[in-house]
């Protein structure tokens, strides 16, 4: 006999159309998808050696528009990827992709402390 347990999900339309989406890209199947990221949070393990890259970091709606604020506010992007819980490089990433320029430190860092000594 199996230990498995039945669990039954419901889902909006459009976040199904979206799983469907992405399983498809994958070619695997809804539930598979779901069965990963649960036994990924169970685990605790990094994502599993077959998971596309893309699958690895979603950015919501408002963290999108988190990142869009800050940035707008003119935060670097360390401030950014820190208030987030973000790595420096994840955030970069993100700003290339949605067309942001970087956001470096005011100061110019070290060498322009140095140079002006």
């Amino acid at each position: 006999m199996s230990d498995l347990v039945p669990v039954t999900c419901y889902f909006t339309a459009e976040s199904y159309r979206r799983l469907a989406k992405i399983a498809e890209k994958n070619g695997t199947q809804v539930h598979r998808l779901i069965e990963r990221d649960v036994d990924r949070a169970l685990n605790g393990g990094p994502r599993p050696p077959d998971a596309p890259r893309k699958y690895r970091q979603h950015y919501s709606e408002d963290m999108l528009e988190a990142i869009r604020h800050m940035h707008a506010a003119q935060m670097t992007d360390g401030a950014i990827a820190k208030k987030l819980g973000l790595s420096q490089a994840n955030l970069s990433r993100r700003l290339r992709k949605m067309g942001l320029p970087a956001h470096g430190a005011k100061s110019g860092g070290r060498k322009k402390a140095e140079a002006a000594s």
